[in-house]
C-alpha cells in the first residue's frame, strides 16, 4: 500500500468519526429542544401549569373586600357584627335598674300595723322663713302664739292614708315613750333617741290617740324605710 493510500484512509476514518460525533450531539440538542417546550407548551394541551398561579392569587384575596364578591363580603362582614354585638347583649352591674331615690315627707303617723306592713299617715308641709309667711298669706292665717309663728303646718285637712311600711325600717322618738336605742341631744334638756318599730307603735298608742306624732317619713320607691319624729316648739 502507497503512503498516499494510508494517508486518506486514515482521515477518511477520522472524518467518520468527526460525523458522528456531530450526529450525536445534533440528536441531543434537537432532544432537549423538544422537552423544554413540553413542560411549558400551551394550555391548549391541558397542562396545569400555568393556571395554578390564578387560583393560588384567587385564595390569598378572599379576604380582601376588593376581591370578594357581595356574597362573600357579607358573609365575612357578619361574624365582625355579631362579635361587636355581643358584649352590649351581655347584662351587666351598669344595665342593672338603679336603686330608687330616696324622698322624704312630713306627715302625721296615727297608726303602725306591723303584721301588715303598712302605716296610717296624713300628709302634710312644715313651713318655715319666707315660704311661712307666703302660705300664711295666701292661707288668709293670721299669725298667732301656735301658728303663722315660727312654723306654719299647711294641709292639716288632708285625709289619712296608707303607705306600706318596711319591716326593718328605723325610727327615732323626741322625749318621748321609751325608746332603747343610742340619743342625741337637741338642747335645752330634749333628745332624740333610735327607737324599734314596736317601741314607735307604743309611743303612738299612748301619746298620738289624741295628737297624731308629726314625723318625716323617708320613702324608697313608695316605701317607709324612716320614721323620725320631729321637734316642734
Amino acid at each position: 500500500m502507497s503512503g498516499n493510500t494510508f494517508l486518506s484512509g486514515r482521515m477518511s476514518r477520522r472524518s467518520g468519526r468527526w460525523l458522528a460525533g456531530f450526529a450525536i450531539l445534533a440528536a441531543a440538542l434537537l432532544s432537549g429542544c423538544d422537552t423544554t417546550p413540553a413542560s411549558t407548551g400551551p394550555t391548549a394541551q391541558g397542562s396545569p401549569s400555568t393556571a395554578s398561579t390564578p387560583v393560588v392569587v384567587a385564595s390569598v384575596s378572599i379576604s380582601s373586600p376588593s376581591a370578594t364578591s357581595p356574597g362573600n363580603t357579607t358573609a365575612s362582614s357578619a361574624p365582625a357584627a355579631r362579635a361587636s354585638a355581643s358584649p352590649t347583649s351581655r347584662p351587666s352591674a351598669s344595665s342593672t335598674a338603679p336603686r330608687t331615690a330616696l324622698t322624704h315627707q312630713v306627715a302625721y303617723v296615727k297608726a303602725l300595723d306591723l303584721p301588715g306592713k303598712n302605716a296610717t299617715i296624713k300628709p302634710v308641709e312644715y313651713l318655715t322663713g319666707s315660704a311661712m309667711k307666703k302660705a300664711c298669706a295666701a292661707d288668709h292665717q293670721k299669725a298667732t302664739a301656735e301658728t303663722c309663728n315660727d312654723y306654719y303646718i299647711r294641709g292639716l285637712g288632708n285625709p289619712y292614708g296608707h303607705v306600706p311600711l318596711s319591716p326593718t325600717a328605723t325610727a327615732t322618738l323626741v322625749d318621748l315613750g321609751h325608746p332603747s336605742g343610742p340619743c342625741t341631744s337637741l338642747g335645752g334638756g330634749l333628745k332624740k333617741c333610735g327607737a324599734t318599730l314596736p317601741e314607735f307603735r307604743a309611743a303612738i298608742t299612748e301619746y298620738g290617740t289624741t295628737s297624731p306624732i308629726l314625723v318625716t317619713l323617708t320613702e324608697r320607691g313608695g316605701v317607709i324605710v324612716a320614721i323620725d319624729q320631729m321637734f316642734v316648739p
